[in-house]
């Protein structure tokens, strides 16, 4: 039941957190293994690897699902490579897993793809491949996560702010994705990893959705080449400091509201009372693509 899919979801990413030179050898995507057009980064579809080369995740830039998709199988095709042609030092810290039944997809797959516009007949019963390998990106390739079937490991604690101010099925994109550009500068990684759940989701307008998620149709591709340009000042000596500067710039840029900014350093002050880990930065880690 759910309390074993629970249980299940945290013992794979307690054994995924082990770095790739001290546990079991995981797909590892090298940098640019996709090149993704126009971009200062990569993007890589997880659910294409995991058995649905058909659908992508909400958060997936437009403009590179048809340019990724025949690259990314060549990619896939190749297997898993070896621990030594990665750096050696990516650890899983945050954990996405797949979910079963109607997974986490944009408006535009539903409404295209879906029967009923507005979500009242839930026949969607995907189902994802159980025994693929943990999937691991290298820096500088991006895939999107969301809230709903996501774990952090202790040392990434920090990185679970969601940002306030932004269209609902934004803010976890968004976050994910800044996630994912502060991991890469403590050593760590965000696994992709085979589904512990089934989701059945309620029914709701298709288009309201659409609406509120035209953000990301718009903005995706210019915000993930911004986390690529950007890199951390030299005062900035722990995740915490990189995470409030790269906020800060965010805001500047008019992606995040100053809100935000005042929010995340209210709650890393909360987890630093918690006892919440604040790994150092990794001087070979802060260069960017720019």
């Amino acid at each position: 039941g759910l309390e074993r899919g629970r249980g299940e979801a945290l013992q794979r990413l307690a054994d995924s957190s082990r770095c790739m030179n001290e546990g079991e050898t995981p797909f590892v995507v090298p940098v640019h293994a996709v090149e993704s057009a126009g971009m200062a980064s990569s993007v890589l579809n997880a659910y294409a690897y995991f058995g649905h080369p058909e659908l992508w995740p909400r958060g997936f830039p437009l403009s590179q699902i048809a340019a990724t998709r025949e690259a990314q199988s060549s990619v896939v095709a190749q297997g898993a490579p070896s621990p030594s042609t990665a750096d050696g030092t990516g650890c899983a810290m945050v954990g996405q897993f797949m979910q079963n039944g109607d997974p986490d997809v944009d408006a535009i797959t539903r409404l295209t793809t879906y029967p009923d516009p507005m979500g009242k007949s839930p026949t969607v019963d995907l189902t994802f491949d159980a025994d693929a390998s943990m999937l691991l990106l290298e820096p500088f390739t991006y895939c999107p996560t969301n809230t709903q079937s996501t774990l952090h490991l202790r040392s990434a604690f920090m990185l679970m702010f969601i940002p306030m101010g932004v269209p609902f099925r934004v803010c976890d994109i968004w976050r994910g994705y800044f996630a994912q550009r502060l991991l890469w500068l403590i050593g760590g990684r965000t696994a992709f990893l085979p589904p512990v759940a089934r989701q059945d989701r309620n029914p709701h307008s298709y288009h309201d959705d659409f609406m509120d998620e035209l953000v990301l149709y718009k903005d995706t591709e210019a915000y993930l080449y911004f986390l690529s340009c950007w890199g951390p000042s030299p005062y900035a000596t722990t995740l915490s400091d990189a995470a409030v500067e790269l906020a800060e710039a965010l805001a500047d840029r008019g992606y995040w509201h100053g809100e935000t900014v005042r929010g995340l350093v209210a709650f890393i002050q909360d987890m630093r009372m918690l006892g919440a880990d604040d790994p150092a930065l990794r001087n070979s880690s802060r260069s960017s693509t720019c």
